[in-house]
């Protein structure tokens, strides 16, 4: 990093930290790599999302003796558990659902408090994280060829018209890995993209073209729009900035073309066409899936305002669409008839409410002393976080602990500070 930066931007002082081992935290170590690859089941049993994250994260942090989290944290557990605990009275029973609500938003809380004693003892993560990183796009690679050696690691489901999920159980998981562990990477680098662009821009590429996935288009869309606004505010872009952005939209031409050449049967270039001809409204009303993967954005957002943002409940969430689709004049016709609500912030707002919503705030609480670019950082997350990415996800937790820089102490700290490019 050259120039003058932000006095209050967050920066990794590698120096003064040691790097995660397996043989000098083997538990640590476990808990960063189970974290990465949370779909692997090897076929044991019929979960999506494994328990090994949250295991190795209740043993780091039951053993940490010197775990201290912000106060705004723990007021955060406290208004999300009485949320939880008035959702179970008006839900109809205490079913999965409830079960599958308490593991996701406690395991939020768990791995943020695991990543955090993770920083408190200064280790440095980068390094396994980029190969962890590389290990998900061989193992892309490898499907492409050789799809039945994938399934050994787990569920697999996509068709020859989708793209692969490398050790995700669909093409949608592996965008969201993808992006978390960008985003991940780039914290630790201290916002410095070129520190690791041979990582990032082989993770653009896998969504584009390994996962064809027309959410991961959407999510690198969000994500040149906020670097756009970024620049924009900034007033003075600068010159690889602009270069950044001229190869996303030569990146966003060509990969439809590149498709279209390679084969004429994918899914995201089906929708691509469509949105092009039809617009972007009448690709939501057209296309099933977007059709329901809109609806749960929209729908409990709704819902819980209507409901004065009280908490709704685990299993009340098929009821209430089937009643504000009326509001929508059957733009949302598309449904599965499922209770689960496929979006991280619909769950917290509509399950937990007033309660959900508070929480999330008490753990934003800090986000303007934040440096600009992770306020923007964390910006581009968070619109990503309205779609479905699953509550329990350990990455998201990690991302958010980094990014705060683990409460009072830790690896990335706020203080003036003279950058100096790495050699």
């Amino acid at each position: 990093m050259t120039g003058t930066c932000d006095a209050r931007a967050v920066v990794l002082s590698t120096t003064r930290h040691r790097k995660l081992r397996l043989r000098g935290a083997p538990f640590r170590w476990a808990f960063i790599v189970a974290s990465f690859f949370p779909w692997v089941s090897f076929n044991t049993n019929s979960l999506d999302m494994q328990p090994w994250p949250l295991i190795f994260a209740i043993i780091l942090i039951s053993t940490d003796k010197k775990l201290n989290l912000s106060s705004a944290f723990i007021y955060s557990i406290v208004v999300v558990a009485i949320g939880f605990f008035w959702a179970l009275i008006v839900s109809n029973s205490a079913n999965f659902l409830a079960v599958r609500a308490f593991y996701g938003f406690s395991s939020f809380y768990i791995f943020y408090a695991a990543a955090s004693s993770t920083i408190k003892r200064r280790y440095n993560i980068l390094p396994l994280a980029k190969v962890l990183n590389i290990i998900w796009l061989i193992g892309a690679l490898i499907e492409v060829k050789f799809p039945v050696v994938l399934a050994v690691f787990g569920k697999v489901r996509t068709t020859s018209g989708r793209g692969v999920t490398s050790f995700a159980p669909e093409p949608s998981f592996f965008v969201a890995f993808l992006i978390f562990s960008s985003a991940l990477i780039l914290v630790l680098d201290g916002y410095n993209f070129r520190r690791s662009k041979k990582v990032h821009l082989a993770n653009i590429l896998a969504v584009l073209l390994l996962a064809k996935s027309a959410i991961g288009i959407a999510y690198l869309a969000v994500l040149g729009l906020c670097y756009l606004g970024y620049l924009i505010l900034r007033m003075r872009p600068k010159k690889r900035g602009v270069y950044f952005l001229a190869g996303i939209a030569a990146v966003i031409v060509a990969v439809p073309i590149l498709l279209n050449s390679l084969t004429t049967d994918t899914r995201v270039l089906s929708l691509l066409m469509k949105l092009a001809a039809k617009g972007p409204l009448l690709l939501i009303k057209l296309d099933a899936s977007i059709n329901e993967r809109v609806a749960h954005v929209v729908l409990p957002i709704h819902g819980a305002i209507r409901n004065f943002f009280l908490p709704l409940g685990f299993d009340t969430f098929s009821e209430s669409r089937e009643f504000l689709q009326r509001f929508y004049n059957g733009f949302f016709w598309q449904s599965t008839g499922t209770d689960k609500i496929m979006s991280w912030f619909g769950e917290w707002i509509y399950t937990l409410g007033i309660f959900g919503v508070t929480g999330l705030v008490l753990i934003y609480f800090e986000f303007l002393k934040l440096s600009r670019e992770a306020r923007w950082t964390l910006t581009s997350i968070s619109i990503i976080l309205f779609s479905a990415i699953p509550v329990s996800f350990p990455l998201v937790g990690i991302l958010f602990a980094y990014v705060f820089g683990g409460g009072n102490y830790g690896q990335y700290h706020y203080r003036d500070f003279d950058p100096v490019s790495p050699k």
